[in-house]
């Protein structure tokens, strides 16, 4: 397993590499391992929670979405976009053993290297900045989307349950 300093460090080269208007936020007495954890340790409110949810498909596809915490993903709309059926939440369990991440700490400029597909949701771009993980349970990742989603390249995609 990577350590958390390890997979931060390869978020900071992105950054730099991406040239990213971006910080990087340690906490590491508090972690980060839901969207009521961010808001209070950032305290965010729900809308500038970026959440990086990496789903599979029964044959084994990865896709991967990044959206606002204010906003629930319509798994199927998402499944018929990536062209698989049946998408399920990759387990903590296989986050770690598959992926060498653990629950907290999947940031959205390593995604790429993790999923088949890659989507931004497109409330996302209505956000001036939101703040993800940075690859850690216990550092955050604040970032301007629009400059994000550019950077990755990934498609923009409607995918928010009404």
């Amino acid at each position: 397993m990577t350590s958390d300093e390890e997979r931060v460090g390869r978020v900071r080269s992105l950054v730099e590499k991406h040239g990213l208007d971006a910080e990087i936020i340690w906490h590491r007495e508090d972690p980060v391992l839901s969207l009521e954890d961010a808001m209070r340790v950032h305290g965010l409110s729900p809308g500038n929670v970026l959440k990086c949810l990496l789903m599979k498909g029964r044959k084994g596809k990865v896709v991967a979405v990044m959206a606002p915490g204010d906003v629930r993903i319509d798994v199927k709309r998402l499944g018929e976009l990536a062209g698989v059926k049946k998408l399920s939440f990759v387990s903590g369990e296989e986050l770690r053993e598959r992926f060498s991440v653990e629950p907290g700490g999947l940031d959205p400029l390593t995604l790429p290297g993790m999923a088949d597909m890659v989507f931004a949701e497109r409330s996302l771009l209505d956000r001036d900045w939101v703040m993800g993980s940075a690859g850690s349970r216990y550092c955050g990742l604040r970032v301007k989307p629009g400059e994000l989603v550019k950077a990755l390249g990934v498609p923009v995609v409607d995918v928010a349950k009404p």
